[in-house]
């Protein structure tokens, strides 16, 4: 990824006071920019802003419904990673083309911001 590339997200269904937190927290990165925010997942296949997006951070319970739905996602937009965050705001999940889930653990503004930078550097990777 070029120096002045910005890493493009997608917020899912962040609402309330975690989307707020979340928002702020990648707002404050300056190689991080929210390209836009959808209600819920559902929306995410109406839109037509994935070619240049490096990650969609979504609450886990706006969490894509089946392996289906991730397929879809990522198999039209290989570059994509899906960051899901618990409804608390304490755990997360990676979702990625390989298909796997890889856990994080315990969420912190520190956590989050490696979560979409490694979804970031995958995509540079591919590029």
């Amino acid at each position: 990824m070029r120096a002045e590339e910005k890493t493009h997200v997608l917020l899912v269904g962040m609402r309330g006071i975690l989307g707020g937190i979340v928002r702020e927290i990648v707002a404050q990165e300056p190689d991080m920019e929210i390209v836009g925010e959808l209600g819920a997942m559902s929306e995410v296949r109406a839109t037509g802003r994935l070619a240049r997006l490096g990650v969609v951070v979504v609450r886990s319970d706006d969490e894509p419904g089946s392996v289906e739905d991730v397929r879809d996602l990522l198999g039209r937009h290989p570059q994509v990673t899906i960051l899901t965050v618990q409804g608390d705001g304490r755990h997360g999940a990676v979702y990625r083309l390989r298909p796997e889930k890889a856990f994080i653990g315990d969420l912190s503004p520190a956590s989050l911001m490696t979560a979409i930078r490694a979804g970031a550097a995958s995509r540079a990777l591919s590029a």
